[in-house]
């Protein structure tokens, strides 16, 4: 039986009406929302009490209220056969076609009081075309060591954003929070939201939202599922609702397990009934459709057995919590790599993203190949008052109905465009109202105020502002002799309707060299600015010599010459990038690569391949080589140059800084060649090898060598009398120390820990230290990370190996 929560604080509990054991309603509630077009009908799932009935349900919204028409049927109905649960009342309810597009919270009045389901149902006018499912997953709230305010408010962040995107279908992929059992306040926060912290919960979010357990959902709800299947399937039924569930979004077809315990990779297990259903449910009232998606805790465990009946377009998972970066993979051995893991919201600040398309059952994912977006634009994750998002919505005056007239600005620093973000402007009544640069999607009198909700397209890395006003609205074009209103331009439509043509693409760079394996992004600059639709589609002419994707990313595949093309979505303007792909994994020409201030010459005898770089400024001159690894590990880097004095240049692995001064030993002239060789650890597929003039100039640079060694060798040494210890290292599971040496007199010194693809996973600051203890640093995943000191005066970096 569901448990309600407890009357603790009088003062916050009052708002909410909870009964005792034994009312509850099954679905839609907490792990799910309906989602119901309006003038059709969807079924609530509730377990009445002796002598109980139904009198009516009404819909509730933060600005208006929606009486329905209601159908009961009495019976005993198992919605669960692992636990056994079942409800004995089924209510049919018919949502009124006036009924505006919205979140509502499902109100029950009984012959016994109110039942209510926060954000139970989300009413919709028409299934969009296109659409945006955001993934989220392993908040792990409550879990020992970490900071669960700092959480919610993560959690709280990303649900901002969602609402901005207007996401339809939000889905939380398991390890959601700990011991509800013993601390009722907790279910608050998470569904409601918490008021001291100002965060929004799941059920406050104009996205429907679905949870699904992970392993820390069990009996105990702490660190590990500690009872048996039935146990832990019935704590799951009592706190979230639903432990697997199948719904509908259009030609959508979604389906939702639990894979968190008691099942392997090739066994479902007493989880096979989930299976039986999910296809079952596929050949009748989830037949047809185009888009299929499974979703569990694992990425690895059932998803097959649907795939086998229906082939998934797409699988969502969480429990890794780390390996997202390397998105997509195949969920069994042969299939399809398109499993996507979500960064973990205990430590990371992140979501994934897919973009759906309703027609033709595609999908993208708008931020790049793993699908992964993160929140913040600035500022560090664990220090909320520094957060800057990287979405954003602000209004110019109080949107709370006092005043007729308002400007929203959004600010996208994303690098992908957003389709039809939504702003709700909330006015007072009894007026007529325009939108500028915005297209009204809905509007309705709520019970207090008339409520307008806006769509407008961003661009990539933009600002837009979007206004509401009585009348024909603001006047974004007064100088325009052509207008035939106020905010009407020209060609006759509302303001921002009007189609502005592309006039020209340049695509930068417009030739280079590729070498073989090495991915680089081609730049399109669109003329004008202000486009209507900036899409373009790209080519290769050689797709065996140099692929590229739909954002510009070339690889070279094979030695050989191929022209990338860029044309418009009408078709009416290209451009092209001639690349020449180098067949060479080892061997990197500096001519043939990024460079910004030195010259290119022959001017000195002997050089390898076209010519050579002649670092000329003091300062800020550099070349940065991207190289390819074919897998993780230590590898020799050799520079070819000559030098008619020590020159010293910076070194930067990855964009990380790994050495501020490499001495170049003088070769004694600028006609006489040596090497110079240091060993990196490169991460497997692309590395940017930078070296940079910070003072000194450098010297003539040739070409870079590659070639894989073993052992694990620290490249930085101690510098102006400093030195940085790491033990144990490597490590396994163990509490890790690190000794500073020389750091005495050292006023503030940052100590990072940082991930190969650049995460830092860990950051503080201290005055003169002398000796840290890493917190969490039996949390680290295996791998390889980089221990960066930073001081006023110097820059160390050291490895640190975690080994499980």
């Amino acid at each position: 039986m569901k448990r309600y929560l407890y009357v603790m604080i009088l003062s916050f509990w009052s708002a909410f009406s909870f009964l005792g054991y034994g009312q509850n309603i099954v679905y839609p509630w907490r792990a799910t929302t309906a989602i119901v077009k309006s003038g059709t009908s969807f079924e609530i799932w509730f377990n009445a009490l002796p002598d109980q009935t139904v009198d009516n349900v009404v819909l509730k919204a933060p600005y208006q209220s929606c009486a329905t028409t209601i159908t009961t049927e009495k019976g005993n109905w198992i919605y669960d056969n692992m636990s056994g649960k079942s409800y004995n009342t089924k209510i049919v309810v018919t949502v009124p076609t006036s009924t505006p597009a919205d979140r509502y919270d499902i109100v029950l009045a009984t012959s016994k009081g109110e039942v209510i389901s926060y954000g139970g149902v989300k009413v919709v006018k028409n299934f969009l075309n296109e659409y945006y499912v955001m993934h989220l997953s392993d908040g792990h709230l409550y879990q020992n060591g970490y900071n669960t305010d700092v959480l919610l408010k993560r959690k709280s962040a990303m649900l901002d954003i969602a609402n901005i995107m207007d996401v339809q279908v939000l889905i939380e992929t398991g390890d959601n929070m700990y011991n509800v059992r013993n601390h009722p306040e907790r279910e608050e926060y998470y569904f409601l939201g918490n008021t001291t912290l100002n965060t929004k919960g799941m059920s406050k979010t104009t996205a429907a939202t679905f949870l699904i357990p992970g392993d820390h959902e069990g009996l105990n709800a702490n660190d590990f599922a500690q009872g048996t299947a039935l146990q832990n399937a019935t704590f799951v039924n009592d706190y979230y609702g639903l432990q697997n569930f199948n719904f509908q979004y259009g030609n959508g077809r979604f389906m939702l397990l639990n894979n968190a315990w008691v099942v392997s990779e090739t066994n479902a297990g007493e989880h096979q009934y989930q299976i039986d259903k999910a296809i079952d449910w596929l050949k009748t009232n989830g037949k047809g459709g185009n888009f299929h998606l499974t979703a569990g805790h694992a990425y690895n465990k059932m998803h097959h057995n649907i795939d086998a009946f229906q082939k998934l377009s797409l699988v969502l998972a969480g429990d890794k919590h780390n390996i997202f970066t390397n998105n997509p993979y195949s969920f069994t051995p042969g299939s399809a790599a398109i499993a996507y893991i979500a960064a973990a919201i205990r430590d990371h600040f992140s979501f994934n993203l897919f973009k759906v398309n309703n027609s033709n059952g595609s999908y993208t994912t708008p931020s790049g190949t793993n699908a992964s977006n993160t929140v913040l634009f600035a500022g560090t994750k664990d220090n909320p008052a520094s957060w800057e998002s990287n979405l954003t919505i602000a209004f110019s005056t109080p949107n709370d109905g006092s005043s007729d007239t308002n400007k929203a600005t959004l600010v996208n620093r994303f690098n992908f465009p957003i389709t039809n973000a939504k702003i709700r402007f909330v006015v007072p009544k009894g007026k007529t109202y325009s939108a500028t640069n915005g297209q009204i999607d809905q509007e309705f009198e709520g019970t207090q105020f008339h409520i307008i909700d806006v769509i407008k397209d961003l661009e990539p890395n933009s600002t837009t502002e979007v206004y509401i006003a009585p009348g024909l609205g603001i006047d974004l074009c007064p100088n325009d002799p052509n207008k035939s209103a106020p905010g009407t331009c020209g060609c006759g439509v509302p303001e921002g309707s009007c189609t502005i043509p592309v006039t020209n693409i340049a695509i930068n760079p417009v030739s280079c060299n590729l070498h073989l394996n090495v991915t680089q992004p081609l730049i399109a600059s669109i003329t004008p600015n202000n486009a209507t639709n900036k899409s373009l589609t790209w080519s290769s002419s050689n797709p065996t010599i140099a692929s590229v994707n739909a954002q510009g990313l070339v690889t070279g595949l094979s030695g050989g010459i191929a022209t990338i093309e860029a044309i418009t979505a009408d078709g009416t303007k290209k451009a092209s990038s001639t690349l020449t792909v180098i067949p060479s994994n080892t061997v990197y020409q500096a001519e043939d690569v990024e460079y910004k201030g030195p010259a290119l010459v022959t001017n000195q005898p002997d050089y390898h391949g076209t010519g050579f770089l002649d670092f000329t400024n003091a300062s800020n001159d550099f070349i940065k080589w991207t190289v390819y690894a074919p897998a993780e590990g230590n590898y020799d880097v050799a520079f070819r140059y000559a030098a008619s004095s020590i020159r010293a240049l910076k070194l930067t692995l990855n964009e990380v800084d790994v050495q501020s001064s490499v001495a170049f030993p003088s070769t004694g002239s600028f006609s006489v060649w040596n090497t110079y060789t240091i060993n990196l650890p490169l991460i497997a597929g692309n590395n940017s090898i930078q070296l940079t003039a910070t003072g000194a100039s450098g010297g003539n640079f040739d070409e870079l060598v590659l070639s894989k060694t073993l052992g694990n060798k620290a490249f930085s040494s101690p510098k102006n009398n400093r030195s940085v210890v790491i033990y144990p290292n490597p490590s396994q599971h163990s509490k890790i120390k690190i000794d500073f040496i020389g750091f005495e007199n050292d006023k503030k010194t940052t100590i990072q820990v940082v991930a190969l693809n650049g995460q830092i996973m860990y950051e503080e600051t201290q005055q003169s230290p002398t000796q840290i203890t890493l917190p969490h640093s039996d949390k680290l995943e295996e791998g390889l990370y980089l221990i960066s000191v930073k001081s006023e005066t110097v820059h160390i970096i050291k490895k640190l190996i975690i080994q499980h």
